[in-house]
């Protein structure tokens, strides 16, 4: 039997503490949202992204989904990740996770 696990970045945080958009916050000449896609799109067969803003992330290749609750913060976008899920299984990440490592994946 195939396991099919598909992958979802969370990218809806208002970023309160970090003062602007984390999910487009520049590193290293790409956005932190930029650095989770080009970890994870060798592991994963599909990849979405939670968000309320879809047009925000138009250069990645991927459906955006806008959060089912709105103001529950990462809870809510874990239920909403869940909710479109249609693979056996599910592996969610944050937008602001730069030096995400795949051997740990």
């Amino acid at each position: 039997m195939n396991i099919y696990t598909s992958a979802y970045i969370l990218a809806g945080g208002q970023s309160k503490r970090f003062g602007q958009d984390k999910s487009l916050y520049s590193l290293e000449d790409r956005p932190l949202i930029q650095h989770v896609f080009d970890i994870i799109t060798p592991l994963f067969p599909k990849i979405y992204i939670i968000a309320n803003d879809p047009d925000k992330f138009n250069f990645l290749p991927v459906k955006v989904y806008p959060d089912l609750i709105s103001g529950l913060g990462p809870a809510g976008g874990i239920y909403t990740a869940l909710d479109h899920l249609k693979e056996d299984r599910a592996f969610i990440f944050a937008c602001d996770l730069p030096y995400l490592n795949d051997g740990f994946i």
